[in-house]
């Protein structure tokens, strides 16, 4: 089995338009067998580079899996990293922020849980939620402490956006290799009820909204290194996609 990762990556400072980028393709395993086995050799293959990147003691990973509720984040991180030592992988899932988060700036909580040299870390929901859901949500900005000229001004997401570009390059410069898999929610798989909370962090409801702002994200991210990748609506080919990249 051959994939090539290249129909699933955005280029550098390419301009994406989800409405035109395919989610679903041609099945790549024949039987759940098939299917297995592809898995296993690439987890296999996986496991082999990840005993490189230890031993190099030179680089990290980040892995950030973005994408909605019922998005299949958990299944494709659960599934993908299987193969790997989980001494050497750490698992951070970034939610409503605490109250100690909110007396920092919107990339600290991130920056503290970057990955060591010769080790991956994935983040399930990243410092990207700072320009979705926040952006969806006003006033969640209003609730983060901010002085009134800055939550008012008027390219306050754009400046957002800068922070975090300017973020990911030092990371690139510094031995880091930062990757962004978009994971649309899969076919024939109903979304979450929205959950009762009061921040209203639970967005069902605006996938429209939250695409566009998706694919505005995508095309900002301007590092070689650095790849949005969007998922295939089968759930077997996404963990087979995702493992070559």
């Amino acid at each position: 089995m051959k994939i090539d990762s290249k129909n699933f990556r955005v280029a550098e400072e390419e301009k994406v338009n989800l409405n035109k980028w395919p989610t679903d393709v041609k099945p790549i395993y024949k039987s759940e067998k098939q299917y297995i086995k592809y898995l296993k050799d690439d987890i296999k293959e996986l496991t082999t580079l990840q005993r490189l990147l230890y031993a190099s003691d030179s680089y990290a990973v980040l892995l950030i899996f973005q994408g909605m509720d019922a998005a299949g984040k958990d299944g494709a991180i659960s599934h993908v990293m299987s193969g790997v030592n989980p001494q050497g992988c750490e698992v951070f899932c970034f939610k409503q922020p605490s109250a100690e988060e909110l007396k920092h700036d919107f990339l600290w909580r991130t920056t503290c849980r970057l990955p060591e040299r010769g080790r991956i870390g994935i983040f399930n929901r990243s410092y990207y939620e700072e320009v979705l859901v926040v952006r969806v949500h006003p006033e969640i900005l209003h609730s983060q402490g901010l002085p009134p000229s800055l939550v008012d001004a008027q390219d306050v997401w754009q400046e957002r956006y800068k922070s975090i570009v300017e973020s990911e390059k030092h990371l690139h410069r510094n031995g880091n290799s930062d990757h962004q898999i978009l994971s649309p929610p899969f076919e024939g798989r109903t979304a979450k009820a929205p959950l009762p909370t009061a921040s209203g962090w639970s967005n069902s409801s605006r996938v429209g909204f939250f695409l566009l702002l998706d694919q505005d994200a995508l095309s900002r991210r301007t590092t070689p290194s650095m790849y949005g990748i969007t998922c295939s609506s089968r759930e077997g080919c996404t963990y087979l996609q995702q493992i070559p990249v």
